[in-house]
C-alpha cells in the first residue's frame, strides 16, 4: 500500500512538471512565433529541406500550440490515456534530433524556449532524456494521474484553450513580440550594442627545437633564444574568450559600401528605419506606408532592405521605393532580428532605439497629430503595457477561468487502485 502511495505520488509530480514545463515552452516560443519560424527553417535547412517562410510560420504556430495544449492536457489530466500516448510519440522523435544536433551541431541552440531561456545543444539533449524517461513512467499508468475535471469537460476545456492559444501566438506576428529577448530592445543604446565587446586573454607561449629536444617559451625568452633554436609551433593558451558586442551584426552600408552604423551610434544619431526582410513580399501598402510617414511628419525616412541596390530597381516596387530619403542595405538574418515585421520601424534618436513598430500598428500611429508633430517621441511604458495587457491578459482570464469551472464541476476517478493496477 505504501508502495502504491509513493508510486502515485512520483506519477502525479512527474505529470504536473511536465505539464508545467511544456506549458512554458509553448508560450515562451509563442511570445515571438517569428522566431521559431525562424529557427524551424534553421533545421529545414540543415537536412537540405528548402521551406518558404509562410510555411516554417504555420509550423510554428502549431507547434506552439501543440506544446501549450499538452501542457494543459497533462497538467489537468485529460484524456490522460491518449495525452501520455501522444506525449510518448512526440518525445520519442525530438529526442532522437536533439542527440543529432548535440553531436552534428547544425545550428546554434535548440530554440526550444524561443529567446527567453537559451541553452546548449548537448544540455537540450540530456533535457529531452530526462522528459522520455517521465514521458514512459505516466504512459505506463496513465490511470493515476490526477484529473481536475470530468471527462465530459475535456473537449470545452481543450477548445477554449486552443483558441486562446491561437491568440497569442497571432497577436504578436502583427504587433510585434510584446517581451523581446533579442540585442535590439526599445532603450537599448546603438553604441553599447555595437562596440561593447571585450578582448581575450591569452598566455603566450611557443615551441621551439633544438638537437632534438623542444622546449616551450613564454614572450620574453624568445627574445633571448639564439640561431640554433628552430621554431616549431605556436602552444598559446586561451585564458579569457572574446566577446563580440551583442549587435556586432548591425552593419548598415550604403549603396557605396560604407558603413553607417557608426554615425547612427553617436549622442547626434537619429533616423527613422523603415525595414524589411525581404522585398518580394512587400506589399504596395506596407511601402506606401513608409513613404506616408516621411510625406506626413516632414522628416527623412530610410528604407532598409537586404537586397543589391540593382535588384530594388528592378523590382515592381523599384519605382516607389525612389522616394525614399536614403536606401540601406542590412543582412537578412539581422533584419529579422532587429525586427519582427516585414515591414517595420526602428526609430533612433540620441543614438538609442526609443521605438520599434510593426506596418499595422504605424499606420495607426500616423492617425496620431502628436506622433505626426514629433516621430522621435519615445514609445512610452503605458504603450507597452497596453500591448501586454492585451496579449496575456485574455489568455490569463481564460485560463484561470477554465481553472475555476474545473475546479467546480470536478469529479474524483471512479477507478480503483485496483483497477489502475490491472490496466497498467
Amino acid at each position: 500500500m505504501q508502495k502504491s502511495k509513493t508510486l502515485t505520488l512520483l506519477i502525479r509530480v512527474a505529470q504536473w512538471l511536465l505539464g508545467l514545463l511544456f506549458i512554458f515552452s509553448g508560450l515562451m516560443k509563442g511570445i515571438d512565433p517569428m522566431g521559431t519560424a525562424i529557427k524551424i527553417g534553421e533545421y529545414a535547412a540543415s537536412f537540405g529541406i528548402p521551406l518558404g517562410e509562410g510555411i516554417s510560420l504555420v509550423l510554428a504556430v502549431v507547434l506552439n500550440v501543440f506544446e501549450a495544449l499538452l501542457g494543459v492536457t497533462l497538467l489537468s489530466g485529460m484524456w490522460r490515456r491518449v495525452s501520455t500516448l501522444v506525449l510518448l510519440i512526440f518525445m520519442i522523435p525530438m529526442t532522437a534530433l536533439t542527440l543529432y544536433i548535440a553531436v552534428a551541431n547544425p545550428v546554434a541552440d535548440c530554440g526550444c524556449f524561443g529567446d527567453a531561456l537559451v541553452i546548449s545543444n548537448s544540455a537540450t539533449f540530456w533535457k529531452n532524456v530526462v522528459i522520455l524517461l517521465l514521458a514512459v513512467l505516466l504512459f505506463l499508468f496513465p490511470t493515476r494521474l490526477w484529473r481536475l475535471a470530468p471527462e465530459s469537460m475535456s473537449p470545452t476545456i481543450l477548445g477554449v484553450a486552443a483558441l486562446l492559444f491561437v491568440y497569442f501566438n497571432v497577436y504578436p506576428l502583427r504587433h510585434l513580440p510584446v517581451v523581446d529577448f533579442r540585442p535590439y530592445q526599445v532603450g537599448s543604446d546603438l553604441y553599447t550594442l555595437t562596440q561593447s565587446g571585450t578582448d581575450g586573454e591569452y598566455d603566450y607561449r611557443f615551441v621551439y627545437e633544438r638537437e632534438g629536444v623542444e622546449q616551450t617559451f613564454d614572450l620574453n625568452e624568445i627574445a633571448e633564444l639564439d640561431s640554433t633554436w628552430t621554431y616549431l609551433r605556436d602552444a598559446t593558451v586561451v585564458l579569457r574568450e572574446p566577446e563580440e558586442p551583442l549587435g556586432v551584426d548591425l552593419v548598415l552600408l550604403d549603396q557605396s559600401g560604407t558603413p553607417r552604423t557608426p554615425e547612427l551610434a553617436t549622442p547626434s544619431g537619429q533616423a527613422l528605419l523603415y525595414i524589411t526582410s525581404d522585398l518580394a513580399r512587400l506589399s504596395k501598402k506596407d511601402l506606401a506606408t513608409g513613404l506616408r510617414l516621411q510625406e506626413e511628419t516632414g522628416e527623412p525616412v530610410t528604407l532598409v532592405m537586404p537586397h543589391a541596390f540593382d535588384e530594388l530597381a528592378s523590382s515592381q516596387l523599384g519605382e516607389a521605393a525612389v522616394g525614399f530619403s536614403d536606401i540601406l542595405f542590412l543582412d537578412r538574418s539581422t533584419a529579422s532580428t532587429v525586427i519582427r515585421s516585414n515591414p517595420g520601424l526602428m526609430v533612433i534618436d540620441g543614438g538609442k532605439i526609443v521605438r520599434k513598430s510593426s506596418a499595422p500598428d504605424l499606420r495607426e500611429l500616423l492617425k496620431k497629430a502628436s506622433f505626426r508633430a514629433d516621430p522621435y517621441t519615445p514609445q512610452t511604458a503605458n504603450d507597452l503595457r497596453h500591448r501586454r495587457a492585451l496579449t496575456f491578459g485574455p489568455l490569463i482570464a481564460g485560463l484561470l477561468m477554465l481553472l475555476i469551472m474545473g475546479i467546480y464541476y470536478r469529479k474524483e476517478p471512479q477507478q480503483t487502485e485496483t483497477i489502475s493496477t490491472n490496466n497498467n
